[in-house]
């Protein structure tokens, strides 16, 4: 009799674990390579075309999904049903730590997302000040041009305004002249 209760309590140990990894395997959000190489490219840039907020819900409802699940584990593995109330309260805590790292991992994220997205849009308007200093300076410089270009147009018309007045009245004065010698010669 005693065997028999010592291997159903053990199979129920086994039966317990395997399912507690299948509900682990099932539900984590990053898979543990990424989550030792520190960086999951493909996540990142999956998530960071969604909007920010719309990256803080989708993880909000992981983290709930995620609780719902430790609240059904919690009552699959509630300490009357246990046979071990240590292993039980093992359980519980290993899901309590692994929440709380994964809320932390998505809070890191999430604020390692808004400084790359606050770095990026500070570079982005230092490149478009940069631009639009340069199109001002040379604006500038245009209306500098055209106001000269402008003066020396405006000097040269006055030059030809008075050539063209000296060359009328001379052609006026010699015409006047042979006009008097024709008088003359009549």
């Amino acid at each position: 009799m005693k065997s028999d209760s010592t291997e159903d309590s053990s199979s129920g140990d086994e039966r317990v674990e395997r399912r507690l990894r299948r509900v682990q395997g099932s539900y984590c959000c990053f898979k543990p390579e990424a989550e030792a190489s520190g960086d999951n490219d493909e996540a990142e840039i999956g998530l960071r075309d969604k909007s920010l907020k719309t990256t803080v819900e989708q993880l909000k409802r992981r983290l709930s999904q995620a609780e719902r699940e430790i609240v059904a584990l919690k009552r699959y593995q509630s300490p009357q049903k246990c046979q071990s109330h240590e292993r039980c309260e093992i359980l519980r805590r290993d899901l309590l730590t692994w929440r709380d790292d994964h809320e932390k991992r998505i809070n890191s994220q999430v604020v390692s997302w808004q400084l790359t997205e606050q770095k990026r849009i500070r570079d982005e308007m230092g490149g478009m000040r940069k631009v639009y200093d340069t199109i001002q300076r040379q604006l500038e410089a245009l209306e500098r041009q055209s106001t000269r270009s402008y003066a020396d147009f405006r000097r040269q018309i006055d030059v030809w305004e008075k050539r063209f007045k000296e060359d009328v009245v001379s052609l006026h004065d010699s015409d006047l002249m042979e006009l008097r010698e024709q008088l003359k010669a009549w």
